[in-house]
C-alpha cells in the first residue's frame, strides 16, 4: 500500500515517485500545505480512511506522511 500512496503523492505534486523517499523532506521537495490537503482527501476517498488534520501538522518527511496513513488504517481496523 505504501508504494500506491507514494504514486498518489507523485501524481498530486508532479514529482517523480523515485524522489519521494521516506527520508525526503516535504520542504526539500517543495510540497506545501495545499498539496498535503489534496493528498489527504485523495487517500481518504480511495482507501476509505479518516485522516485527522492535526496528524499532518507535524509531518516533515515522506516517511512520516506514510506513517500517518498507516496509523489511520490501524485505527480503522480496530473499529
Amino acid at each position: 500500500m505504501r508504494s500506491e500512496i507514494v504514486e498518489e503523492l507523485s501524481e498530486i505534486t508532479g514529482l517523480d515517485a523515485g524522489s519521494l523517499t521516506p527520508d525526503a523532506t516535504l520542504e526539500g521537495l517543495d510540497i506545501d500545505s495545499l498539496d498535503l490537503v489534496e493528498f489527504k482527501q485523495v487517500v481518504e476517498d480511495r482507501y476509505d480512511l479518516v485522516l485527522e488534520r492535526d496528524d499532518f501538522k507535524e509531518v516533515v518527511t515522506i516517511g512520516h506522511a506514510l506513517d500517518v496513513v498507516e496509523m489511520a488504517r490501524t485505527r480503522r481496523a480496530r473499529v
